[in-house]
Order: structure tokens, then C-alpha cells, then sequence
């Protein structure tokens, strides 16, 4: 089905069917304070779908109570004077939230009217007390015009120039243009247009075409965190000339939603543009990841976590014959900066290509990282492991042991375990080609061994024998 639209009239509030006694609202020629909408279906509104806002004083109507259902909607301002709404002297903006108005199938309000769903609606209108011929200027006019429609009575016996709203025109709506006689009600500002938002790491730059007024003193730009359900001032440009911004300081992978007025420091703001959205940038790695503890089925994988919101990591793997396996990891936060990942199930005596990269659910993914290879071992690889040291050492004295390991290189060891066979042990983190251990007792034969690891897999283990003299005391 399509997205839902505002029927017509094509403008929801044309400004010759606005009347405007002393700030009270009409519609279509209709008394009271109603303001009808009508859809070319039913639709579904969510709270804070409409709002309604003076561009003059820069104020919200808050006073406003939604009713109805299907294709038609009505909005009552608040009642505030002799039980009728009212609305103060001002140029107005209308605007429906695309995305908090649907139908049936879940489509948002094709507020633009181009085909597609996701632009909200726009309107703009002007209340101006004692206007009778809406040109913004109270003046003789206006008396001719009231003049003109004394006899002729609207929809619900409404009469144009029955400011006072009591059904006749009379000396008191008179009255009401002595009051404003003299006034006008400027125009507001041009809206800006053609908006762009362009991401980056941490910040987005926005863009915009500048109005043809003259009078324009500068921009305000709105925010909005909720995918552009809610929207609060963000930031003033004081400057008419301004024709781009940045909004820095922003997480990675976060979705940021934007409008822009113009403003004048005489006549008000502008209408609002339509919304616009980016997401800014997620890091990828800055280098490649390093590969370590190799075995024939397994080897691990650690790289630098330069994102500080993640979902997650994926890993791509190619193997044999360039099969490819993305493989989910979990964010991590280590306190080195790095993520790790220990890559199981691998075929032996395989060449594996790796790269990473970061993403939040539901925006984007961050760049690849730079791809590295690595080959897992023979099922039986052919590792040797040797110790060696002296046969013989003193109780008390430190013993030094000389550790080596061929056929392989030794960086892809990830622990040697020692026993110094006197109920004493140790698990080294990383190769080393020295260790020493220190025997308290003596007058017996210990045995060292020495068992080299990559991960869980055993590589290679030695043995040595030696005896632990004791020392007799002596008097000195």
C-alpha cells in the first residue's frame, strides 16, 4: 500500500480561510478553536506527532488536544478566553512527524507528496488581529472588507470580520481594527534548503542553500538523538553569511538527525527544513592483527580496539580454495586497548587470511582491517625442546637453566611450564631461553621438566637431572 498523505486542500491552512479576533483560531470558516487535518487514509498519530509552533516569539503551543480517528484528525487549542481557544499574534509552522504518523502497513507520512514515505509535513500561517483582507496590515481596508461580508455569513453563520466572535458584525469588531490599526505582521524568513549531512570520525558536517532574504541574522540548528522523534536547539549561528557547520565531539556509529532555521532578530525564524540524518564513522583497526599460539586446529587472533561503543567484531576468514567465514565476536574492554579472539576448527598445514572490523547493530560496520596470513602446523609438527645446566648445584645457591626449541619459531609458544622437581613449578607466558629457580634443601637428586605449549596444544618436552648438594655449616 502507499505511505499515507494529507489530503486536501493541499495546504492544511490557507491563510484566506484563517481568521484571527483578538488571536482566536478558525479553520476553513468554522468558529472555535479546532484545527482538522484530513489524510487520504487512516493512520495511526503517536504522541507529539503535530506540533505547532509561533516563528515570532519562537514558542511552542503546548495547548493542544488531539481527537478523532481514521483519516481525520483535530487539534483544540487549549481554552483560555471566555472558554475559546487561543492562539497569539505571530506567523505559525505546522509540522507532522513523518515517522509518528502510519498506516495500516507500517508506512510513514509521504509529507512531501513525492511517492515515497519518511518527509514530514510543513505548513505555514499568520494570525494577525483585525486583518480582515489578510494582506499582514490592519488598515481602511480592512473596514471595507468587513463591510463587504456583513450579510454573508460563513460556515456555521461565521462572518470574515467577526473579530469578537459573537455572530454579527458590529461596532465591536470596529473596534478590533482601531486596536491594530497601523500594524503589520513582517513576514518570516525564507527556509533554508537543499540540507546535506556528511559523517566522519567523532563529527558530521552539515550544509545548507541560504535563503534570499536580506534580513536574516543567522541559523539554528536542531538535534535530534532519537532517530528524529524529538528535536531540541543544538546550536545558534550568529552569522547570516554561515552556509555550513560541524557538530563534533560525537560517538562512532551513532545516528544524529538534524533541522536548521533561519532566524531574524526582527521578524522570527523560518519554517524548518525537513529532517536529515547521518551516522558518524566506527575506527577500524589501525594495523593488521597479530596472529599467535598456532597449532594444527587453532590459532589466535588480537588487534586494537579503537571504538568505544561496539556491538561487536566480525572476523573474516578465507581459507583453501578462498572460502570465506564471518565469525561474530563480542566487544570487548580490555584495559591495553586490544580485543582477541581465539580462531578454532582450522584444517592443519593450512594457509588462513584474516582482517576485523567493528560494528553497532542496526547502523554500520567500520572499515576492514589490513588482512594477515598465517599457516597452522602438521598434525605432528616436528618440535624439539632442549634444557640444559649444570649436574650440580649448591642448596641456597640460584640454578640457571638454558631453555631451547627448535622447528618452530618461537614466538608462537604462549607458555613453558617448568617443574623444578622439588614441588616447585612454574608457567612461563612466553618463550624465554633462560629461567632460574633457587633449591632450599639439599643432598638429593631433582629432576626439571620443561613442557612448551601453543595454547592448549603441547608442542615439545625435555627433561634434566641434577643433584642438590647440601652445604655443611662452618665456623668463622
Amino acid at each position: 500500500m502507499a505511505s499515507p498523505q494529507v489530503s486536501l486542500p493541499t495546504q492544511p491552512l490557507p491563510e484566506d480561510d484563517i481568521q484571527s479576533p483578538n488571536g482566536h483560531f478558525y479553520f476553513e470558516d468554522a468558529p472555535g478553536q479546532a484545527l482538522n487535518v484530513a489524510f487520504n487514509q487512516s493512520v495511526t498519530l503517536a504522541s507529539g506527532a503535530m506540533s505547532l509552533t509561533n516563528l515570532t516569539t519562537a514558542e511552542t503551543v503546548t495547548e493542544l488536544t488531539q481527537s478523532g480517528s481514521g483519516a481525520t484528525r483535530t487539534w483544540t487549542v487549549g481554552e483560555t478566553i471566555d472558554g475559546q481557544g487561543m492562539l497569539t499574534r505571530g506567523n505559525y509552522e505546522l509540522l507532522l512527524n513523518a515517522d509518528l504518523v502510519t498506516n495500516a502497513g507500517n508506512e510513514n507520512l509521504d509529507g512531501d507528496s513525492n511517492g515515497t514515505g519518511g518527509d514530514d509535513y510543513i505548513s505555514g500561517f499568520f494570525f494577525q488581529p483585525g486583518d480582515a483582507n489578510h494582506d499582514r496590515l490592519v488598515s481602511g481596508d480592512d473596514y471595507s472588507s468587513i463591510d463587504f461580508n456583513s450579510t454573508i455569513p460563513g460556515a456555521n453563520g461565521f462572518h470574515n470580520g467577526d473579530f469578537n466572535y459573537d455572530g454579527i458584525i458590529s461596532g465591536d469588531d470596529w473596534a478590533t481594527i482601531d486596536f491594530w490599526a497601523g500594524t503589520a505582521l513582517p513576514a518570516p524568513p525564507d527556509q533554508p534548503n537543499e540540507m546535506t549531512a556528511a559523517a566522519g570520525r567523532g563529527f558530521i558536517d552539515l550544509t545548507w542553500t541560504a535563503p534570499t532574504d536580506v534580513d536574516v541574522d543567522g541559523f539554528k540548528i536542531y538535534r535530534s538523538l532519537d532517530a528524529g522523534d524529538t528535536f531540541t536547539l543544538h546550536h545558534t549561528i550568529a552569522d547570516p553569511t554561515a552556509r555550513a557547520w560541524r557538530d563534533e565531539g560525537l560517538e562512532d556509529g551513532t545516528k544524529y538527525t538534524y533541522r536548521i532555521r533561519a532566524y531574524s532578530d526582527s521578524d522570527g525564524q523560518s519554517l524548518t527544513t525537513n529532517k536529515i540524518w547521518s551516522v558518524t564513522n566506527l575506527p577500524s583497526p589501525l594495523e593488521q592483527p597479530i596472529v599467535s599460539a598456532v597449532t594444527y586446529d587453532a590459532l589466535t587472533l588480537t588487534w586494537n580496539d579503537n571504538t568505544t561503543n561496539e556491538s561487536g567484531f566480525e572476523i573474516e576468514q578465507t581459507g583453501a580454495g578462498g572460502a570465506i567465514t564471518i565469525i561474530s565476536v563480542p566487544a570487548q574492554d580490555n584495559p591495553d586497548g586490544t580485543a582477541s579472539f581465539r580462531v578454532t576448527g582450522l584444517n592443519a598445514a593450512t594457509t588462513y587470511s584474516f582482517r576485523v572490523r567493528a560494528y553497532i547493530t542496526g547502523t554500520q560496520d567500520s572499515a576492514w582491517s589490513p588482512t594477515v596470513a598465517a599457516a597452522t602446523f602438521p598434525t605432528t609438527p616436528d618440535v624439539t625442546l632442549g634444557i640444559s645446566g649444570a649436574s650440580a648445584v649448591n642448596e641456597g645457591s640460584e640454578y640457571s637453566l638454558d631453555i631451547d626449541i627448535g622447528g618452530i619459531d618461537s614466538s608462537y609458544v604462549t607458555a613453558v611450564e617448568l617443574n623444578w622437581g622439588d614441588g616447585a613449578s612454574e608457567t612461563l607466558s612466553s618463550f624465554v631461553t633462560r629461567a632460574a629457580h633457587t633449591y632450599p634443601d639439599g643432598e638429593a637428586p631433582r629432576t626439571i621438566t620443561a613442557t612448551a605449549k601453543a595454547g592448549n596444544t603441547v608442542l615439545a618436552s625435555d627433561m634434566l637431572e641434577l643433584i642438590v648438594h647440601n652445604v655443611v655449616p662452618m665456623l668463622t
